[in-house]
């Protein structure tokens, strides 16, 4: 409303204005007319007539004009000055009385609250309602929200996050044995080298051996020709002075000759195998038996028995004493011998003539005789060194009893009067006696065993074939 409104209506409290839409003249005193009553609720509300009739279904209370309350339906009579009041805007209502009459103009807004006075106020009860509606809405709203739109997206984000760190661990792994694989294939590469140059620098210590072996070979060889060249002088010098003194081995002229043998046979062992003491390795087998059996034998001082020493271990140099072809063939009650001849590991063709291949024992003898050691020059011996127990003697020739050699024999006993000065040799010279069993006793005493029981002056040949001396191997000292 305008600011003159309230001036208006002070005015029209003293008498009947038109232009005031709230007061209304009544009895021409300026009074204020009463409201008109509020309608009840239609649908509990049934207003009888003047004429006794109802209309429930339009809510009009009668169609002339003798009702109290003037018409309120929806549908009321033209002619009534009810309805015609209640059908303008704004609405202008017209109310008749048994007392007076009055007109009252209603402002919009009064009408909106006597509408809203009409339906009444929400409870306490119903705003709770809603409130829990409200927020059980809400509550759902966000847990649909969590578990559909933000849950996913979050295991998205996880799976995301996941498969990143399982990408980098990969890569991480992948670079990491990248890594241990180059560090693996350089440690590799530089061990291939280093092997390499062992192995080249082997090869060429080996070629370099092999050429240091093959000089000392060769100037073994020219060594060992000289000597034999030398040996052979020596013999025809020993034998043209035992033929001028008839014989014997006594003059002066033969001793002296004899110890020139000594000390040139002294000077070759001190310069190829040292002062000593030296020791040898006998292999022996055997028959019907694949394994070998070893006996050590130590060789007599230089300074006792220098020459005989020295034919043995030339013998040994020019691998008389391989390939099996020395044998352990007879027994005594006080001796084992041993001589070159054929047993069951003696090559076929060592014995064998070639023309026929007829057997030929003395084919291995001969192998010997060729070598230029085949005996020893003179019969040595010392005192200091007798034949006891379990030492090394050479066995005198059949055919000459004033050498020894090839053949050899272990004493089994104390045999010191029987193979010493004096004994069973004609000339009354000893054997020589070159070396000692040092290990393999039990080995000897099994050898022995093997031509059975033996009474004195028994000479028996072994009952399962000849035992095979296979090898003789040099024990270098350490």
């Amino acid at each position: 409303m305008s600011h003159n409104e309230p001036r208006q209506r002070r005015q029209n409290l003293g008498g009947t204005s038109a232009a005031s839409p709230y007061f209304t003249s009544v009895g021409g005193g300026g009074m204020p007319s009463p409201p008109p009553p509020p309608p009840p609720p239609r649908a509990n509300y049934q207003q009888y007539s003047t004429t006794g009739s109802v209309n429930s279904s339009t809510g009009s209370y009668g169609s002339n004009a003798s009702s109290p309350y003037g018409s309120y339906g929806h549908a009321a009579a033209p002619s009534s000055p009810y309805a015609a009041a209640a059908s303008t805007t704004p609405t202008t209502a017209t109310t008749t009385t048994s007392h007076h009459s009055s007109e009252v103009k209603i402002h919009p807004r009064a009408n909106i609250n006597t509408q809203s006075s009409r339906g009444g106020g929400c409870s306490g009860g119903t705003v709770f309602v809603l409130w829990l509606l409200w927020t059980a809405l809400l509550a759902g709203g966000a847990y649909y929200y969590e578990t559909h739109l933000q849950g996913p997206h979050r295991q998205r984000q996880l799976d995301r996050m996941q498969s990143r760190h399982a990408l980098e661990l990969e890569t991480l792994a992948t670079e990491r044995d990248r890594t241990q694989k180059s560090v693996v294939a350089q440690q590799v590469q530089r061990a291939v080298e280093q092997a390499e140059q062992r192995h080249r620098t082997a090869l060429d210590e080996q070629r370099r051996a092999e050429r240091e072996s093959q000089k000392r070979a060769t100037e073994w060889q020219i060594q060992v020709q000289k000597e034999q060249r030398a040996n052979q002088q020596l013999q025809r010098e020993l034998q043209e002075l035992q033929s001028q003194s008839g014989g014997s081995g006594n003059g002066a002229d033969v001793v002296a000759l004899q110890r020139r043998i000594q000390e040139q046979s002294k000077k070759w062992v001190l310069q190829r195998y040292g002062p000593g003491p030296h020791r040898v390795e006998f292999e022996v087998r055997f028959p019907n038996e694949d394994n070998s059996w070893y006996i050590i034998v130590e060789l007599a001082p230089l300074e006792l028995m220098p020459h005989t020493t020295h034919v043995f271990l030339q013998q040994m140099e020019q691998g008389l004493f391989m390939q099996a072809k020395v044998s352990f063939h007879h027994n005594g009650p006080h001796m084992i011998l041993a001589e070159p001849v054929p047993n069951f590991a003696t090559p076929h063709e060592l014995w064998h003539n070639e023309h026929d291949g007829e057997p030929n024992e003395q084919a291995l003898a001969d192998i010997f005789a060729n070598s230029g050691y085949d005996q020893v020059l003179f019969q040595e011996y010392s005192p200091d060194y007798p034949h006891d127990k379990y030492t090394l003697g050479l066995s005198r020739r059949a055919f000459d009893d004033h050498h020894s050699g090839p053949g050899f024999y272990v004493n089994t006993q104390d045999n010191i009067a029987s193979h010493g000065p004096g004994g069973y040799a004609s000339d009354g010279t000893g054997d020589p006696c070159f070396g000692k069993i040092v290990n393999g006793q039990d080995i000897i005493e099994r050898i022995h065993a093997a031509s059975g029981v033996l009474q004195e002056g028994d000479w028996k040949a072994m009952e399962h074939g000849n035992i095979a001396l296979m090898s003789v191997h040099y024990i270098h000292p350490r």
